[in-house]
Protein backbone atom coordinates (compact mmCIF):
# COMPACT_ATOMS: atom_id res chain seq x y z
CA UNK A 1 0.00 0.00 0.00
CA UNK A 2 1.78 2.81 -1.14
CA UNK A 3 0.70 6.26 0.42
CA UNK A 4 1.58 9.63 -0.77
CA UNK A 5 2.02 10.68 3.03
CA UNK A 6 3.48 14.57 1.98
CA UNK A 7 -0.11 14.60 0.13
CA UNK A 8 -2.05 13.40 2.77
CA UNK A 9 -0.25 15.81 5.51
CA UNK A 10 -0.72 18.68 2.75
CA UNK A 11 -4.65 18.34 2.42
CA UNK A 12 -5.25 17.87 6.47
CA UNK A 13 -3.64 20.95 6.99
CA UNK A 14 -5.71 22.66 4.32
CA UNK A 15 -8.96 20.71 5.90
CA UNK A 16 -7.88 21.80 9.00
CA UNK A 17 -7.47 25.76 7.79
CA UNK A 18 -10.68 25.79 6.17
CA UNK A 19 -12.43 24.27 9.13
CA UNK A 20 -11.30 27.05 11.17
CA UNK A 21 -11.66 29.78 8.81
CA UNK A 22 -15.75 28.31 8.52
CA UNK A 23 -16.23 27.98 12.18
CA UNK A 24 -14.37 31.34 13.46
CA UNK A 25 -17.09 33.62 12.80
CA UNK A 26 -19.74 31.61 14.68
CA UNK A 27 -17.52 30.07 17.65
CA UNK A 28 -16.66 34.11 18.34
CA UNK A 29 -20.36 35.31 17.87
CA UNK A 30 -21.56 32.75 20.16
CA UNK A 31 -19.18 32.76 22.65
CA UNK A 32 -19.72 36.41 23.01
CA UNK A 33 -23.40 35.60 23.03
CA UNK A 34 -22.67 33.56 25.90
CA UNK A 35 -20.51 34.96 27.52
CA UNK A 36 -22.47 38.02 27.97
CA UNK A 37 -26.03 36.94 27.94
CA UNK A 38 -28.64 35.94 29.77
CA UNK A 39 -31.60 33.80 27.31
CA UNK A 40 -33.57 31.16 28.01
CA UNK A 41 -32.49 28.00 26.69
CA UNK A 42 -28.92 29.08 26.98
CA UNK A 43 -28.26 25.88 28.93
CA UNK A 44 -29.87 23.60 26.47
CA UNK A 45 -28.21 25.52 23.03
CA UNK A 46 -24.83 25.08 24.59
CA UNK A 47 -25.14 21.78 25.61
CA UNK A 48 -26.61 20.84 22.05
CA UNK A 49 -23.49 22.87 20.48
CA UNK A 50 -20.68 20.56 22.41
CA UNK A 51 -22.67 17.36 21.60
CA UNK A 52 -19.54 16.44 19.14
CA UNK A 53 -17.14 16.55 21.95
CA UNK A 54 -19.67 13.52 23.72
CA UNK A 55 -20.59 12.05 20.84
CA UNK A 56 -18.83 9.28 19.66
CA UNK A 57 -16.68 9.92 16.16
CA UNK A 58 -18.33 7.09 14.59
CA UNK A 59 -22.20 8.40 15.54
CA UNK A 60 -20.97 12.37 14.74
CA UNK A 61 -20.05 10.86 10.86
CA UNK A 62 -22.93 8.58 10.52
CA UNK A 63 -25.73 11.63 11.24
CA UNK A 64 -23.68 14.11 8.72
CA UNK A 65 -23.48 11.38 6.09
CA UNK A 66 -27.52 11.11 6.87
CA UNK A 67 -27.95 14.55 6.84
CA UNK A 68 -25.93 15.60 3.57
CA UNK A 69 -26.19 11.81 1.50
CA UNK A 70 -28.35 12.54 -1.91
CA UNK A 71 -30.62 10.96 -0.20
CA UNK A 72 -30.68 13.32 3.07
CA UNK A 73 -32.21 16.25 4.08
CA UNK A 74 -29.59 19.26 3.40
CA UNK A 75 -28.07 16.31 0.72
CA UNK A 76 -30.93 16.17 -1.39
CA UNK A 77 -31.38 20.45 -1.21
CA UNK A 78 -27.72 20.87 -2.09
CA UNK A 79 -28.18 18.23 -5.09
CA UNK A 80 -31.60 19.35 -6.67
CA UNK A 81 -30.74 23.31 -6.21
CA UNK A 82 -27.15 23.31 -6.65
CA UNK A 83 -26.27 20.27 -8.34
CA UNK A 84 -23.91 19.52 -4.84
CA UNK A 85 -22.71 16.22 -3.50
CA UNK A 86 -20.62 16.42 -0.39
CA UNK A 87 -20.17 12.81 0.96
CA UNK A 88 -16.51 11.71 -0.11
CA UNK A 89 -14.91 14.55 -1.30
CA UNK A 90 -13.20 16.88 0.50
CA UNK A 91 -15.73 19.29 1.31
CA UNK A 92 -17.28 16.89 3.68
CA UNK A 93 -13.71 17.02 4.95
CA UNK A 94 -13.69 20.60 5.58
CA UNK A 95 -17.32 20.02 7.39
CA UNK A 96 -16.53 16.90 9.81
CA UNK A 97 -13.22 18.85 10.91
CA UNK A 98 -15.43 22.02 11.83
CA UNK A 99 -18.34 19.92 13.10
CA UNK A 100 -15.46 18.36 15.94
CA UNK A 101 -13.47 21.20 16.20
CA UNK A 102 -16.38 24.24 16.87
CA UNK A 103 -17.02 22.99 20.29
CA UNK A 104 -13.59 23.42 21.04
CA UNK A 105 -13.07 26.58 19.66
CA UNK A 106 -16.75 27.97 21.18
CA UNK A 107 -15.55 26.85 24.83
CA UNK A 108 -12.00 28.95 24.19
CA UNK A 109 -13.73 31.84 22.70
CA UNK A 110 -16.43 31.79 25.49
CA UNK A 111 -13.77 31.43 28.35
CA UNK A 112 -12.20 34.42 26.78
CA UNK A 113 -14.92 36.88 26.72
CA UNK A 114 -16.23 35.49 30.25
CA UNK A 115 -12.90 37.14 31.67
CA UNK A 116 -13.23 40.44 29.85
CA UNK A 117 -14.11 42.66 33.03
CA UNK A 118 -17.74 44.27 31.49
CA UNK A 119 -16.71 48.13 32.96
CA UNK A 120 -13.73 48.12 29.98
CA UNK A 121 -16.54 47.64 27.51
CA UNK A 122 -18.84 49.84 29.30
CA UNK A 123 -16.49 52.65 29.68
CA UNK A 124 -15.70 52.27 25.48
CA UNK A 125 -19.68 52.29 24.93
CA UNK A 126 -20.15 55.87 27.20
CA UNK A 127 -16.97 57.18 25.50
CA UNK A 128 -19.24 57.00 21.94
CA UNK A 129 -18.16 53.45 20.40
CA UNK A 130 -20.78 51.41 18.58
CA UNK A 131 -21.08 48.15 20.03
CA UNK A 132 -19.19 46.35 16.69
CA UNK A 133 -16.61 48.83 17.76
CA UNK A 134 -16.48 48.17 21.44
CA UNK A 135 -16.25 44.07 20.33
CA UNK A 136 -13.77 44.40 17.65
CA UNK A 137 -11.34 47.20 19.56
CA UNK A 138 -11.78 46.15 23.19
CA UNK A 139 -13.95 42.67 24.13
CA UNK A 140 -11.73 40.48 21.24
CA UNK A 141 -8.13 41.79 22.15
CA UNK A 142 -8.77 40.72 25.47
CA UNK A 143 -9.95 37.46 24.78
CA UNK A 144 -6.90 36.76 22.54
CA UNK A 145 -5.36 34.28 25.60
CA UNK A 146 -9.35 32.11 25.44
CA UNK A 147 -9.20 32.59 21.55
CA UNK A 148 -6.32 31.10 21.01
CA UNK A 149 -6.24 28.54 23.58
CA UNK A 150 -9.88 27.66 21.86
CA UNK A 151 -8.24 27.71 18.37
CA UNK A 152 -5.25 25.44 18.62
CA UNK A 153 -7.42 22.86 20.51
CA UNK A 154 -10.28 22.98 17.80
CA UNK A 155 -7.53 23.35 15.24
CA UNK A 156 -5.83 19.82 16.80
CA UNK A 157 -9.20 18.29 16.93
CA UNK A 158 -9.80 19.62 12.84
CA UNK A 159 -6.18 18.33 12.17
CA UNK A 160 -6.82 14.62 13.91
CA UNK A 161 -10.51 14.68 12.07
CA UNK A 162 -9.09 16.16 8.42
CA UNK A 163 -5.76 13.42 8.50
CA UNK A 164 -7.85 10.56 7.86
CA UNK A 165 -10.74 11.98 6.29
CA UNK A 166 -8.99 14.12 3.65
CA UNK A 167 -7.00 10.74 2.92
CA UNK A 168 -9.82 8.70 2.18
CA UNK A 169 -11.55 11.46 0.22
CA UNK A 170 -8.73 11.98 -2.10
CA UNK A 171 -7.50 8.23 -2.26
CA UNK A 172 -10.98 6.02 -3.16
CA UNK A 173 -13.91 7.09 -5.54
CA UNK A 174 -17.20 7.62 -3.38
CA UNK A 175 -19.48 4.58 -4.42
CA UNK A 176 -16.33 2.53 -3.22
CA UNK A 177 -16.54 3.84 -0.30
CA UNK A 178 -20.47 4.48 0.28
CA UNK A 179 -22.09 2.04 2.36
CA UNK A 180 -24.69 -0.50 0.58
CA UNK A 181 -27.93 1.30 2.88
CA UNK A 182 -26.68 4.74 1.37
CA UNK A 183 -26.35 3.56 -2.25
CA UNK A 184 -29.80 1.32 -1.90
CA UNK A 185 -31.52 4.80 -0.51
CA UNK A 186 -29.81 6.84 -3.34
CA UNK A 187 -31.15 4.75 -6.04
CA UNK A 188 -34.71 4.61 -4.68
CA UNK A 189 -34.94 7.77 -4.99
CA UNK A 190 -33.55 8.34 -8.54
CA UNK A 191 -30.33 10.28 -7.30
CA UNK A 192 -27.03 9.42 -8.40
Amino acid sequence: MNIDWLGTVGRSIVVATFALLLTAPFALGLGYLFARRRFRGKTLAEAALMAPLVLPPVVTGFVLLHLFSPAGFLGRWLWETLGLRVPFTLAAAVLAAAVVSFPLFLRGARTGFAGVPRILEEVAASLGHRPRSVFFRVALPLARRGIVTGTTMGGRSANACASGAARRAHSQPAPAQASGATRAATRSQGLP
